[in-house]
């Protein structure tokens, strides 16, 4: 929470706003800080010298409270192939899942015993 309002009393020091004030418990002060900081996020990604490293504690606070909280990553994508060639994301939780391409519709125990697709260099 500290972290999140430091960086709007600096958005707001640069900008010439007024200290940024809360009110409320923890939580409501939360959502105020984030509701604010995503009304000037467009200004700072545009004009503000250290947006990235706003951006990189973002991302590592995000990844403090999945930890905290016992937050787990999603399932892995897997890349399977149609048999029309069109490669399709599944998952081993994957109930089914219908071609784009050709609109072929696959069960679970079907999507999963498709051959992996090939995997093409960037």
């Amino acid at each position: 929470m500290t972290i999140l309002q430091t960086w709007l009393i600096d958005w707001h020091e640069q900008l010439d706003y007024r200290h940024p004030r809360w009110d409320g418990d923890l939580q409501q002060q939360c959502d105020q800080v984030v509701k604010r900081l995503r009304i000037l996020l467009p200004w700072a990604a545009e004009r503000h010298g250290a947006f990235d490293e706003f951006a990189n504690e973002l991302a590592s606070l995000k990844r403090q409270a999945e930890a905290a909280t016992g937050g787990e990553k999603p399932p892995r994508r897997v890349g399977v192939s149609c048999t029309c060639g069109h490669t399709l994301r599944v998952t081993l939780d994957t109930a089914g899942v219908r071609c784009p391409a050709c609109s072929t519709q696959y069960g679970h125990s079907e999507a999963l015993q498709l051959p992996l697709a090939v995997r093409r260099a960037a």
